[in-house]
Parts: structure tokens; C-alpha cells; sequence
């Protein structure tokens, strides 16, 4: 009915650096994290800030300093549905108050280097979640989203 989505789901050939597996998980439990805290009347920047707070408690301050600050990368997700990046965007200062029926992709990625192209361990992860009446449903949960090694 011309509604979008996306996710992301990531893989290497070969078992990965120890610095792409420490940022697959550290951004996979804090984009769940952010998951966690949705709800209807939550501001869509207090998911984002859990999602940095996270970052943060599993010792990435460098690496959220440079990408937030340095680099002014705030960008946790944003909306979907009838175009494919709509609003809200999840970002830190972001004031609009979740209600029932929006749908977000959860992307929060933090990697070691910025800009993007310097990374050695930019990670896609992303999952789609439907704000309920009394919470959120993952909707993309059917597919794994796991480090998949080929």
C-alpha cells in the first residue's frame, strides 16, 4: 500500500576483528537500550540520549565525543511509513513526543574513526518498531539480528 520500512542486518566472511565484533555488540545493546525506552509521550530525544548514555557506560566516550561533537553526527533513526526517512528523526535534541501508531527504524550506529570513510568498524544495525498504546513492538524481531559469519 506504498508504506516503507527498513532494517539492517549485518555480516562478515570470516570471523571479524576484535574491534568489529566490540562495535557490532556495543551498538546492538544499545540500540536495544533505546528499544527499551519506547513508549507513547517519551520525546523521541530521550531515546536517543539512552542510546548515547549506553554508548557510554560500555566505554565508547571517545568515539561518541567525536562522532556527536566533533563530526555533529547525532542520528539515532528516524520515522517511517509513507517515504522512507520521515519524521521524527531520532536525535538527541529532538523535542516531538512519541504517539501510537508512529513507526521508527532504530539505527543507532557509533563507529571507532570518523568521518564514515575512515572507519574500520561502521556497522549496520537497525531494527523497525511500531510505537503502541502502551509501548512499542518490534516489528523486524522475526528476522535474527545477530553478527552473522560466513
Amino acid at each position: 500500500k506504498g508504506y516503507w520500512g527498513d532494517m539492517f542486518r549485518t555480516c562478515t566472511i570470516g570471523e571479524p576483528p576484535e574491534v568489529v565484533d566490540r562495535f557490532f555488540h556495543g551498538n546492538r545493546q544499545a540500540n536495544l537500550a533505546g528499544i527499551d525506552v519506547i513508549r507513547p509521550g517519551i520525546e523521541a530525544g530521550e531515546v536517543a540520549r539512552t542510546v548515547v548514555d549506553e554508548w557510554k557506560s560500555l566505554g565508547f566516550e571517545q568515539q561518541v565525543h567525536e562522532q556527536l561533537v566533533e563530526h555533529d553526527y547525532d542520528f539515532i533513526g528516524h520515522g517511517g511509513g509513507l517515504s522512507l526517512h520521515d519524521q521524527p528523526v531520532l536525535n538527541t535534541p529532538q523535542k516531538q513526543e512519541l504517539v501510537p501508531g508512529m513507526y521508527l527504524m532504530m539505527e543507532g550506529m557509533l563507529t571507532d574513526k570518523m568521518p564514515f570513510g575512515e572507519a574500520k568498524a561502521c556497522l549496520g544495525i537497525e531494527e523497525g518498531v511500531l510505537v503502541t498504546k502502551t509501548g512499542h513492538d518490534v516489528l523486524t524481531e522475526m528476522v535474527p539480528n545477530h553478527l552473522f559469519i560466513k
